[in-house]
């Protein structure tokens, strides 16, 4: 086209989107991009029309009016981080996009939320003020870069950029003045509320800050209520598992929790305004406390049962060792044990293997749905007799549908039927007078 109301993808700025229409025909644009001196519309459809035909191109309104807002607002921030943090910061790189705004500057301390907070209430002011903007799209209007420095004292130019011999001065009105060929709106009460979403170090020496105005704060607003829906879930399961946890203790771990209800219910506010989203943003936060509360009363519940299930599963072998079986002489053991790995199994084993002094012992757990194994043999019946422990379990693991093997003093064994676990270790003092034969 000889000319369009496109904007292409510049100075941080995203490319518009919308339509070219012709002879009844909708052409669909997606992107709008610079190459050399061209202005490229990228468009999503086979449609060709000819040299010389007249058509109408409509940029997305909408869509525009929030990329105007966000990029009017870098502005604002700019200007906002200088008078906060000092006239050194400057900006390093940006994103305008019609969702949300990205600001990366150069400064080398940490930025403390009483200053972000600072920095949003500057913006947030200068919005409420009203403040006229004037950005001339006639290039008439335009401005040599000595003659702008003449009639803007205080405008911001960058350090090693390039500019044209006529340059385009952007003025909110008494407060801030920068070059730039972006878009933006007429009055900085178009913008409506601006919020800090998020603030972070992203290279030595270099700070980023996210940010959303408009139908992006609404969006943003949405999306924080939907973080506290999911939050709220989360926190009635944890409420589950804790109480399932303190079922299973004797004695109960007491954690002094947060009062759930105090919490509320977080719904969409009337009017999205700053305090609104304050209000949700401290939501959030209180559920935040509660989650990890309650996690850290479920960690310590775990640690209890765990100490109480190897307490009472040791109470089990000295049990299993009080009453041995006697086969040739030699004492023989064997029982079923609750254990969550192959690790604590073998584990117990050791301990099998200290309390009994001298003798065999097979030991047997359901471990995800299989049948585990482990089979002690002391070093003297290893010496004496030529019981290998290997041997054992895997004659035990046949009963179960598996097969195992190991070292002479201990060995392990897996299997897939559970159903036959109590038979297979019922069946250990017959298999070591077997092997003795």
């Amino acid at each position: 086209m000889d000319r369009t109301p496109f904007y292409a993808e510049s100075g941080g700025q995203v490319g518009d989107i919308g339509e070219i229409v012709f002879e009844g025909k909708h052409l669909k644009v997606i992107d709008t991009q610079k190459q050399k001196d061209l202005i490229v519309h990228k468009v999503a459809d086979e449609i060709f029309c000819n040299v010389g035909n007249i058509v109408q191109a409509r940029v997305d309104k909408n869509r525009r009016f929030n990329i105007m807002r966000n990029h009017t607002s870098t502005h604002l921030l700019h200007e906002a981080l200088r008078i906060t943090l000092g006239d050194h910061v400057y900006q390093q790189g940006s994103l305008v996009a019609p969702d949300r705004l990205r600001f990366d500057f150069n400064y080398s301390g940490k930025i403390t939320p009483e200053q972000i907070r600072g920095i949003e209430d500057l913006v947030n002011e200068k919005i409420a003020e009203a403040l006229p903007v004037n950005a001339p799209n006639d290039p008439k209007e335009w401005l040599t870069i000595e003659e702008a420095k003449k009639r803007y004292p205080k405008v911001k130019m960058f350090f090693g950029e390039k500019y044209g011999d006529k340059v385009r001065v952007v003025e909110v009105k008494n407060f801030t003045w920068e070059l730039c060929g972006g878009t933006h709106v007429t009055n900085t009460k178009d913008i409506q509320f601006f919020k800090i979403i998020s603030e972070s170090s992203i290279a030595s020496g270099i700070r980023r800050i996210e940010a959303v105005t408009g139908e992006g704060l609404v969006q943003h607003v949405k999306k924080m209520i939907e973080k506290a829906n999911e939050m709220d879930v989360r926190i009635e399961g944890l409420l589950l598992e804790k109480e399932k946890l303190e079922k299973q203790l004797s004695q109960p771990l007491k954690v002094e929790l947060s009062d759930r209800s105090s919490l509320g219910v977080i719904q969409y506010p009337t009017n999205v305004t700053i305090k609104a989203v304050d209000d949700i943003d401290r939501a959030i936060k209180d559920r935040e406390t509660i989650i990890e509360e309650i996690s850290n009363s479920i960690s310590n519940l775990r640690k209890q049962l765990g100490k109480s299930r190897i307490k009472k599963i040791y109470s089990e072998i000295e049990t299993l060792v009080a009453n041995p079986q006697i086969v040739d002489g030699i004492k023989v053991v064997s029982g079923k044990v609750d254990v969550q790995n192959i690790k604590e199994l073998q584990s117990l084993g050791d301990a099998l293997r200290l309390k009994l002094g001298s003798g065999v012992g097979v030991l047997g757990a359901v471990i995800d749905d299989k049948v585990s194994l482990v089979c002690i043999v002391t070093d003297d019946i290893v010496k004496i007799k030529k019981l290998q422990a290997g041997k054992i379990v895997n004659e035990v693991a046949k009963f179960v549908g598996g097969k195992g093997g190991g070292r002479p003093n201990l060995a392990t064994a897996g299997g897939q039927d559970i159903e036959k676990i109590d038979y297979a270790l019922d069946k250990v003092g017959i298999i070591v007078k077997n092997l003795m034969i």
